[in-house]
């Protein structure tokens, strides 16, 4: 599956997301922490554009990839057996 870096979903600019599959990837980083009001409505916004939302956390990004990248997997691998 393919996914695009810093895509644009109106209004929102998402980390990386698969229009195949409609998964977005966030990665939550320091920056983000003062401003959980903001992405919970974003969250919320994309939830109900029927979008999958994976969120990871800069610390298991640099901490624990290889975890990242299993769960990205599984993750892929539900959505493609719903699709």
């Amino acid at each position: 599956m393919k996914f695009m870096r810093q895509r644009m979903i109106w209004p929102y600019i998402v980390d990386f997301y698969c229009k195949e599959l409609k998964i977005v990837i966030e990665i939550d980083w320091e920056t983000h922490n003062d401003k959980q009001e903001y992405d919970e409505k974003r969250i919320k916004y994309l939830k109900s554009l029927w979008l999958e939302i994976l969120v990871y956390t800069d610390e298991q990004v640099l901490w624990n990839l290889e975890w990242v990248c299993e769960d990205i997997n599984r993750q892929v691998k539900t959505r493609k057996e719903w699709n």
